[in-house]
């Protein structure tokens, strides 16, 4: 017992010191140092039984969250070191918690034995033990979501049809040459706040920025820097397609602004933006790339696209998690990426992207399934999710009209030229991983059903921002100024550009 009890102690003390590069270590070094603590005094032939039962308790509720995730690893999660979906971590999680609580139990059910022997009442401790635990994991088992939480629930959607009615809004370039840009907000003064990712070029770091596009004069705005220096991240190695991350989000509410800046693996950071600064406002423990305010609630939502997770944010804290997306009907990743507030129906919308079956960082990057996509509702208050729109490729974000009508942006109908390296990329002419010049923007009216494209031809859009009565469109994700093949079979520079889209009149 006591050479198992040392191999233990070993074995938990590596685990938290493995926990060092963890978006959220001290918990996790905390929960494996207590093992490792128990390990060593069994080693020294001392049996705790209240600490033992204790720290049970508190293993198998850290693990109840997370026990959905072992269902969806795949048998790598925990035959390599390497991760082949971001799911893996979870699951690693829970059998680390799994493990520790089988230890940490079976100490209390040791000290609770010799403590029995000692008072002669045979019979006595050990059922009071095995009904704490057996209670703990009832409880446990409730506090995890349920089956009707985490699966979405029937309902007759809107799905996109093949043929949908067209009327093609007139557009104008508000600017162009921007690297990457993102999350938008428009001014009452006639300013507009952009968010840069930047260039994703490693050799080049810290390229995002936060600028503001001065009121138009004689036509044209000047660039004013807000922020600078921020990080800026192609994931080209990873998911194989062209696709830049870094600063994202522009959202208001509660008299703030917020602006995301998204790490794909976490940790991510949000900012409120006073004036012409800005400060730290909280942590978030996955990437974040979109946000929202729910006035009724007085709540602000975030979603994490790397861990499939809809999360609530506070200021000054880390985020918590509200409701863990499930695997979409082919074993794709959820991967949501916009998120909105709907008064007129008490919901969060929020648009899911979907991930390839074989994992984010399985396949070649452009096997992701076209009509896969869809728009969800979920109930602030219950967590249960409902489908509202259907048959969408790769949708990103989405922006509600007073009158309840959605719009919805899809960065490409098709993926294509799937690369290994952003060098590989710059050495030809590629679409890159998004077809290129083949996004949309929609209107859904959901009172009749119907579908309308509004805009066609858009270089793979991100993101949506209301301008008065037009809809402002962020444009050419990817690495600035390599080359692009256009619909026609010309070649072009990719430029991140901003379009303003005129729509029917309405009130935004």
């Amino acid at each position: 017992m006591r050479m198992a009890s040392w191999i233990a102690a070993s074995l938990f003390l590596l685990s938290a010191l493995a926990q060092w590069n963890d978006p959220d270590p001290i918990r996790w070094i905390a929960l494996y140092l207590g093992a490792t603590l128990l390990a060593v005094g069994a080693a020294r032939g001392q049996f705790w039984l209240w600490p033992s039962t204790f720290a049970t308790l508190i293993y198998l509720a850290t693990a109840a969250p997370l026990l959905p995730s072992l269902r969806a690893a795949d048998l790598s999660a925990f035959t390599s070191f390497g991760m082949s979906s971001l799911r893996d971590e979870e699951a690693r999680e829970a059998l680390g918690m799994l493990i520790c609580a089988g230890w940490s139990g079976g100490l209390a059910l040791r000290a609770a034995g010799r403590r029995r022997a000692r008072r002669r009442r045979r019979g006595l401790l050990l059922p009071l033990v095995v009904g704490a635990l057996s209670t703990a994991l009832g409880g446990c088992a409730a506090l995890a979501p349920t089956p009707a939480t985490l699966q979405a629930k029937a309902a007759l959607p809107i799905t996109i049809p093949l043929g949908p009615e067209v009327d093609l809004r007139p557009r104008t370039t508000v600017a162009s040459g921007l690297a990457n840009p993102r999350g938008m907000l428009a001014r009452a003064d006639g300013s507009l706040l952009v968010a840069l990712a930047g260039t994703g070029d490693s050799a080049a770091p810290g390229s995002g920025a936060l600028v503001e596009l001065t009121p138009p004069r004689e036509g044209r705005r000047s660039v004013r820097p807000l922020l600078i220096g921020q990080e800026s991240t192609n994931l080209v190695a990873l998911v194989r397609r062209d696709e830049v991350f870094g600063l994202a989000g522009i959202s208001a509410g509660d008299d703030t602004v917020l602006l995301t800046l998204a790490r794909f693996g976490g940790p991510s950071h949000v900012l409120a933006i006073e004036g012409q600064t800005t400060r730290p406002w909280a942590v978030v423990h996955g990437n974040i790339n979109d946000m929202t305010w729910d006035p009724r609630r007085r709540r602000w939502y975030g979603v994490s696209s790397s861990h499939d997770e809809i999360l609530i944010l506070t200021a000054g804290a880390r985020s918590r998690r509200f409701v863990k997306l499930p695997p979409l009907a082919q074993g794709q990743d959820a991967v949501p990426g916009y998120l909105e507030y709907d008064p007129t129906t008490d919901r969060i919308l929020v648009s899911l992207f979907t991930g390839s079956p074989l994992g984010e960082e399985g396949g070649t990057g452009t096997d992701i399934i076209p009509g896969a996509g869809k728009i969800i509702a979920v109930d602030p208050d219950s967590g249960d999710i409902t489908d509202v729109v259907t048959g969408l490729t790769a949708p990103t974000d989405l922006a509600l009209d007073s009158a309840g009508k959605l719009h919805v942006l899809e960065i490409s109908r098709d993926f294509v030229d799937a690369v290994e390296s952003r060098q590989a990329m710059l050495g030809k002419v590629s679409h890159g991983g998004f077809r290129r010049f083949s996004g949309r923007l929609l209107r859904i009216d959901r009172q009749r059903g119907s579908v309308t494209v509004l805009a066609d031809d858009l270089d793979a859009p991100t993101n949506l921002a209301w301008d008065g009565a037009a809809l402002l469109v962020a444009q050419g994700m990817g690495t600035p100024e390599r080359l692009i093949p256009r619909p026609d079979g010309s070649i072009t520079p990719l430029d991140g550009v901003i379009e303003r889209i005129e729509l029917p009149a309405h009130q935004p």
